[in-house]
């Protein structure tokens, strides 16, 4: 064996003696911080729609189909409305609701944990 290489295998080897521990010990600390921060969605939610024949429960079996393709089961359930659906979701009773723009101005306080996610009807037409 000439010496270049005898050199170099002995630096690889000094290399992998003193940075394998710490290279094992990260991979272990990220596999911990993946199973334990679970970043995965969730298998199964709830949805607040409206009353039965209402264009929220006819979107909630639209969602409940699409989430579907992803393996996420939704779970309908069936309220008054708007009103419901936004006590359920500050009670924590349902993960996932329908609510109509602006009914949270008046109780605003109430509801600092609810995020909104985004609009079913938007008014395209334009301004004269």
């Amino acid at each position: 064996m000439t010496k270049t290489i005898r050199y170099t295998l002995l630096s690889l080897r000094e290399m992998l003696t003193s940075a394998g521990p710490f290279v094992l010990l990260t991979m272990a600390l990220l596999a911990l911080a993946y199973w334990w921060l679970d970043p995965t969605p969730p298998k199964h939610v709830t949805l607040a729609t409206g009353p039965e024949q209402s264009a929220y429960a006819e979107f909630g079996k639209r969602y409940a189909k699409a989430l579907d393709v992803y393996g996420i089961k939704v779970q309908l359930v069936p309220s008054e409305g708007s009103a419901q659906n936004l006590e359920w979701l500050a009670a924590g009773k349902v993960d996932l609701g329908f609510v109509q723009g602006g009914s949270s101005v008046k109780v605003a306080n109430e509801h600092e944990g609810l995020e909104f996610l985004g609009s079913l009807f938007v008014d395209r037409t334009p301004l004269v």
